[in-house]
């Protein structure tokens, strides 16, 4: 959750610290991503004055290990804050993370997308 934390903050090396230097990533609809093109996009969205960000984690949903790699299925929510409102996205995410040499686990591949209503996580709420 430093991450998080870090991104919500608009902290640059925080936010780029959990990512391999090798790092491919794709939201669905985007751009491949790499470590160059995630700096920049924060560093854009970081210097944004007309917006704020924000990050929301829930609990994983899956975590498997098995020696130096890690899959991960994960869900989050994203609020942008404007000054005619806010707006909020869930997303989807599966992620294979890698331990280094150093025993830090770094984010190596990911796939996330934007949820569709239907597929919304079970958060308790019976009244769907």
């Amino acid at each position: 959750m430093r991450w998080k934390d870090s991104y919500n903050a608009r902290d640059l090396n925080g936010t780029l610290a959990p990512y391999d230097p090798s790092i491919k990533g794709l939201y669905a609809g985007n751009p491949p991503d790499t470590f160059t093109s995630l700096r920049e996009s924060y560093t854009r969205s970081f210097a944004a004055t007309d917006r704020q960000r924000s990050i929301a984690f829930e609990d994983p949903e899956e975590i498997l290990t098995s020696g130096n790699l890690a899959f991960i299925r994960d869900h989050w929510t994203s609020t942008t804050r404007t000054s005619e409102g806010e707006t909020h996205r869930l997303s989807r995410g599966i992620e294979v993370w890698r331990k280094n040499d150093r025993g830090e686990w770094k984010l190596l591949h990911y796939l996330s997308y934007l949820v569709c209503k239907s597929e919304q996580p079970d958060r308790g709420n019976k009244s769907r």
